[in-house]
């Protein structure tokens, strides 16, 4: 079944439960038929969990476990490892309700046009001085603008 889920605030009825579906109890329908269910989002707020600089995976399980969904983007951040939590929005600590969906931004690591020019410094180290000077004039501007290598 495709299940489409939508959120209604209710002081009645506790956060995660069903109110409502599109199909009632006891009908026959086909595997790809969507159903749609009116899931309770209860009447608190949740508190956004504390999950910098966990992995994406256990990312998820934190915020599913309390209730979230998530929608995860990905920027680059020297400071944070590869796949893990950089930040959310909104921030943990504040908070939202059940069933509502979270950014969490993952780190890709250090943006490439770094490592490319540490890559090129480390080639120029094993050189000698000459040789250090005939690469760099063979770089165009265009490239050195490209990758950001100040002379």
């Amino acid at each position: 079944f495709i299940f489409e889920l939508d959120y209604l605030e209710s002081s009645e009825v506790p956060a995660g439960t069903v109110i409502d579906q599109s199909i009632k109890e006891k009908r026959t329908i086909k595997k790809t038929q969507k159903i749609k269910l009116i899931i309770s989002r209860g009447s608190e707020l949740i508190e956004i969990p504390r999950i910098y600089n966990l992995s994406e995976n256990e990312a998820k399980i934190q915020l599913k476990k309390v209730g979230f969904n998530y929608n995860f983007i990905k920027k680059h951040d020297a400071s944070v490892a590869v796949d893990h939590v950089i930040s959310t929005n909104p921030a943990e600590g504040g908070k939202a309700y059940y069933g509502a969906t979270i950014d969490v931004y993952i780190s890709m690591g250090p943006e490439v046009k770094y490592v490319i020019a540490a890559v090129i410094l480390l080639k120029m180290q094993s050189r000698s001085l000459k040789q250090q000077v005939l690469l760099l004039v063979k770089l165009s501007m265009k490239t050195a603008a490209r990758l950001r290598i100040l002379f």
